[in-house]
């Protein structure tokens, strides 16, 4: 696992990681797509699950979301 679509993206380009799973609601997705280092594999269109974020325990972010 990496923190970023770009870390993830330098791992398969020194073959640390076989697979690229990047969001095409991330604003940066045309990289990926016009990159000439990579192909697109397969895209799949469906609804997408609702989210939810998740924290650590005992950790106390600066702000909160009520839902």
């Amino acid at each position: 696992m990496y923190n970023t679509y770009e870390d993830s993206y330098k791992g398969i380009l020194l073959g640390e990681a076989d697979l690229l799973l990047v969001a095409n609601a991330y604003s940066k997705i045309d990289n990926f797509y016009m990159d000439e280092n990579i192909k697109l594999l397969m895209a799949f269109i469906e609804q997408t699950p609702p989210y939810a974020i998740a924290i650590r325990q005992n950790f106390t972010p600066t702000f909160f979301f009520y839902i």
